[in-house]
């Protein structure tokens, strides 16, 4: 299992790190970008909770990587996969 403080992606690892991961285990992907206080403190929470969930894969990506144009105000933002699919967004 990865740790968090590795799992930052690129676009063209998301079908594998996350799609495909989240058949077998939660993932739970960061969508950031720096410099942002607020994305900061939320990784230092993801952090935390990849040592207490060592089942669940927490990745990160810079937001405007894996969602063209995603706007500066919708961040942090965390999407939670589960089974190939996207099951909860909270921005």
């Amino acid at each position: 299992m990865q740790n968090y403080l590795r799992g930052h992606i690129k676009k063209s690892d998301f079908v594998r790190e996350v799609t495909d991961a989240s058949q077998n285990n939660w993932v739970v992907l960061h969508l950031f970008k720096d410099p942002h206080d607020e994305c900061t403190v939320l990784n230092n929470c993801l952090n935390a909770l990849s040592n207490k969930f060592p089942n669940v894969s927490f990745l990160r990506i810079v937001s405007t990587e894996c969602v063209e144009n995603f706007p500066d105000r919708n961040l942090p933002c965390l999407i939670m996969y589960n089974k190939g699919e996207m099951q909860k967004i909270y921005i």
